[in-house]
């Protein structure tokens, strides 16, 4: 059950107030001042506080501040209960950190609902993991807006300084899932220049970035939009409208993430084998061809390796295709163990792969494809009872000059291999058994 704390120096609207808060299921405890319920607060913790503006020994706005400068009461609704509402009112409650107020004569029909319908809404933003980096200089403004998105499921890094933030996203070790932050800061300084850095960055392309601002003026909202924020909120602001908007940028960050997986995702699969995960012929070639372009502009040699299953089509006949899918996988896995990360193993048809070995002269290449041979050679295949082994032709670009060339000549050497007996690798002048 949740609890309450109603402040009020008249027993009369404390009893009201009571009253329409138990509706609606909240465990309720009273206080006639300042004192009394700063006692309370500091043996209690409650969900909701009202407080009236004006009690015998101060003012409810000088509580709300002290409690919002304490992360305890981040989350703590706040609920201010005045006899006026203007303007000033207004501004003065969003200033220390109020989540609301009500008018004392409209509490009964009002209050409960308000609370309930904010509860339900922020029931509805399931953001539950996702993350807010919020920049604001002032520290109870902090608290307060932290509060409201750890209501909503959002953890929150709070920063008090735009060098601060800039530093920690410039560390790579936290992307956020929405920015809010603070136009003005001190000695003149806006936000402009981290919003651009935001911009800049591709991996911070797709969050939303919303600025806080007390400025009405239309030449600072104008700034803000051409700077690249997607929204603003002109402070004092409603507690609903930021709930409303926040909803609205983390689905549409949502969106975003998941399309931009779908396509990583379709453009994975359009460059990968899907027996064995490594790269595909297509991806193959792409690859060649910017390898060729760089060879032509660095004189760095690079060389390919073709190779493919000996008697590949007896394992097949002999232990079934389902067998055979397992040795092209366990094969493919061994070609990845043995290889660099720059360099590109590809299945490429059927039991045949292709492997592009980057900055490799032809000594080099052959030393690898001697230890892939060796290594097929004595690999014991789960449920195979026959001796697997491969065959293999190295070429390398310094002997063809031409890409196109350079694979022909792989290919040839790899057929030289299966005519002088296979489990061989076939290089420039050189057979090795």
């Amino acid at each position: 059950m949740e609890k309450a704390l109603v402040v009020d120096d008249s027993r009369l609207i404390r009893k009201s107030i009571r009253t329409e808060l138990e509706k609606f299921s909240y465990k309720v405890d009273e206080a006639a001042d300042l004192a009394e319920a700063r006692k309370k607060l500091a043996e209690n913790d409650y969900d909701v506080v009202t407080l009236d503006m004006v009690l015998p020994d101060g003012k409810g706005l000088d509580l709300c501040r002290e409690m919002k400068y304490e992360q305890r009461f981040e989350q703590t609704t706040v609920i201010i209960i005045t006899s006026l509402i203007d303007d000033s009112v207004r501004i003065q409650c969003f200033q220390n950190g109020a989540f609301g107020y009500f008018l004392k004569n409209s509490v009964r029909e009002g209050l409960g609902v308000f609370l309930q319908n904010v509860k339900d809404f922020v029931g509805t933003c399931c953001f539950g993991g996702m993350k807010a980096l919020l920049v604001e200089d002032s520290k109870l403004q902090r608290n307060f807006i932290s509060g409201l998105l750890k209501k909503s499921g959002v953890s929150p890094i709070c920063m008090e300084n735009i060098d601060s933030a800039m530093d920690l996203l410039k560390s790579g070790s936290y992307v956020p899932d929405i920015v809010l932050i603070d136009y003005f800061f001190g000695s003149g300084k806006t936000s402009g220049e981290f919003v651009n850095f935001l911009k800049k960055d591709y991996n911070f392309k797709n969050i939303p970035i919303i600025a806080m601002t007390v400025s009405d003026d239309r030449e600072v909202r104008n700034s803000l939009f051409y700077t690249g924020v997607n929204d603003f909120f002109h402070k004092p602001f409603d507690v609903e409208e930021f709930y409303l908007r926040l909803r609205a940028h983390l689905l549409n960050k949502i969106l975003l993430d998941d399309m931009e997986k779908t396509n990583k995702l379709l453009q994975l699969q359009a460059i990968t084998d899907g027996l064995t995960g490594i790269y595909n012929r297509r991806y193959f070639y792409e690859t060649l061809s910017k390898e060729d372009s760089r060879f032509r502009r660095t004189k760095e040699p690079y060389s390919v390796i073709l190779f493919d299953i000996d008697h590949f089509k007896r394992i097949n006949d002999r232990f079934g295709h389902i067998l055979g899918d397992e040795v092209i996988r366990e094969i493919a896995s061994i070609a990845r163990s043995l290889t660099r990360d720059s360099d590109s193993v590809a299945r490429y048809g059927g039991e045949e792969f292709i492997i592009l070995l980057p900055e490799t002269d032809c000594g080099g290449a052959y030393t690898l494809a001697e230890k892939l041979r060796k290594t097929i050679e004595s690999t014991v295949f789960k449920g195979i009872s026959a001796r697997i082994t491969g065959s293999f032709g190295v070429a390398c670009i310094s002997e063809t000059r031409c890409s196109e060339k350079l694979v022909n000549l792989a290919d040839e050497r790899l057929y030289q291999a299966k005519n002088m007996g296979r489990n061989l690798v076939v290089s420039n002048e050189t057979v090795v058994k």
